[in-house]
């Protein structure tokens, strides 16, 4: 609560100098900050704020359709979404398309993706969860005794590698992991998070790590297939589990 706190002093003091108010990230980021407070009224005012002055922004309609949709306003959430999507295919292109290599080694499967559970809005598009399973499919050790204990999981601790060659731009390890699957933290939704930006423009985004685990710093360059982490349980995961996303711009919400 107390991180979410400083960054909306934080935020609002940057729109109070004209330097930024040409920059929608200000009023991208103060969206999210409000939600993260649980106060998607001042989101939306900010999402409105910052479409007033940038038009539509396809990431400022994205919050605008997160805070509607918490004030029980599902219609104009998906109105807002469906423009969001619209704002989106009219952005410029990349100059290149990112090749992704698997962020892990030995057999996963993905759980959700691509839009689908909470895999919603434009963050969610290309996005998914992974988790790693045995020769039979299970996540779940048959040996364990206990499934609520994160190392019952096969996903547990397992090497993260970097899906493609770039440079770390974002790092967050410090978020603990839940302590029993099942658990999640929604104030830390993404948990401890690893951004990487590549040549093409894009941006990998690799969540719910293990807290403590990252061996990158920003600034680092890696290579595809480089370690960077261990797969943990941190944020809103109810197990073990891999969140990996390709986005257009650093600064979707990183938990």
């Amino acid at each position: 609560a107390g991180r979410w706190h400083l960054a909306v002093v934080q935020f609002e003091n940057a729109l109070r100098a004209d330097d930024f108010k040409a920059d929608p990230a200000i009023y991208r980021k103060l969206a999210e900050a409000y939600l993260r407070q649980s106060r998607p009224g001042d989101a939306l005012r900010a999402a409105d704020r910052g479409l007033q002055v940038h038009g539509n922004d396809p990431w400022l309609l994205d919050w605008k359709s997160q805070a509607l949709a918490r004030t029980s306003k599902p219609d104009e959430a998906r109105e807002a979404a469906r423009q969001a999507e619209r704002a989106q295919w009219k952005q410029p292109s990349a100059p290149g398309k990112t090749v992704l290599a698997p962020p892990f080694a030995g057999n996963w499967k993905i759980q959700e993706g691509n839009g689908d559970g909470p895999h919603i809005g434009l963050g969610g598009r290309f996005a998914w969860d992974f988790a790693k399973v045995d020769e039979k499919g299970s996540e779940l050790n048959p040996a364990a005794r206990d499934r609520r204990q994160n190392a019952s999981w096969f996903a547990w601790d397992q090497p993260v590698l970097a899906p493609a060659d770039g440079r770390v731009e974002t790092v967050e390890q410090a978020v603990p992991d839940n302590p029993l699957a099942g658990a999640v933290n929604d104030r830390a939704p993404l948990g401890n998070v690893v951004v990487l930006k590549h040549d093409t423009g894009e941006f990998s985004l690799l969540a719910h790590l293990k807290k403590g685990s990252v061996t990158v710093k920003p600034g680092d360059a890696v290579t595809a297939g480089q370690e960077i982490a261990r797969c943990g349980n941190s944020g809103n995961s109810p197990a073990p589990r891999l969140h990996l996303a390709l986005l257009a711009q650093s600064d979707p919400p990183l938990g």
